[in-house]
């Protein structure tokens, strides 16, 4: 089994990369891969609540987020740089990450086999 970190650096609905990471983790996961996932930069954006995205331009796709443990995606993490850039309170997002500094980041790439940046 390998051992998959996702990076998420792109705004929720920037464009399609959020989508296909998380999708893409997902079924790593069912086909038991570990997978991490990482948050970072605008990346963050993507655990706040209550995304409404325009319905016919994107996929309301977020709210997967809260379901992660569902697929075994138990290693969430959250870079604090982001979270402190937005200002945002780890206890109103859709999930609660670790909080990471860039010498973790570090650490976190290093431990993984697959690192994936989207």
């Amino acid at each position: 089994m390998k051992k998959y970190l996702i990076i998420l650096q792109n705004a929720p609905y920037a464009n399609s990369q959020s989508l296909e990471a998380i999708e893409l983790s997902l079924a790593l996961a069912a086909f038991g891969q570990e997978v991490s996932l990482l948050f970072m930069g605008d990346g963050i954006l993507q655990l706040l609540n209550s995304q409404a995205p325009d319905p016919i331009a994107h996929k309301a796709f977020t709210n997967v987020y809260s379901g992660l443990n569902l697929f075994d995606i138990n290693h969430v993490y959250a870079d604090e740089t982001a979270i402190d850039k937005y200002g945002l309170d780890i206890k109103n997002l859709t999930i609660i990450p670790a909080l990471v500094t860039d010498d973790k980041i570090i650490s976190l790439i290093e431990q993984h086999d697959i690192s994936l940046s989207f």
